[in-house]
């Protein structure tokens, strides 16, 4: 099984490299004036969220599977569910 380093993601080479694509895209579509600030806690937020979304769908929305899969404690995970309102989602 190919790590998340080593994945063809869309055509990139890594995750990271996909995630850098659709960056620069965004900066292409806001001007230097239009771009929100923090940007940073935007983009984590967002990824953080689809991250634990896609993994709670996959685990079949069983949280300790979800929590084994990230590599996080259950209540950690039901925590974030609860940050990023997911929680009744599952």
């Amino acid at each position: 099984m190919k790590s998340l380093e080593e994945a063809s993601v869309f055509g990139f080479g890594s995750l990271s490299e996909a995630m850098e694509a659709r960056l620069e895209k965004y900066f292409e579509m806001h001007s230097e004036v239009s771009v929100p600030t923090g940007l940073y806690d935007i983009i984590m937020k967002e990824i953080e969220k689809g991250l634990i979304n896609v993994t709670m769908r996959h685990a079949g929305g069983n949280k300790v599977k979800a929590a084994r899969i990230l590599g996080i404690n259950r209540n950690t995970l039901h925590k974030k569910l609860l940050t990023l309102d997911l929680e009744d989602e599952y």
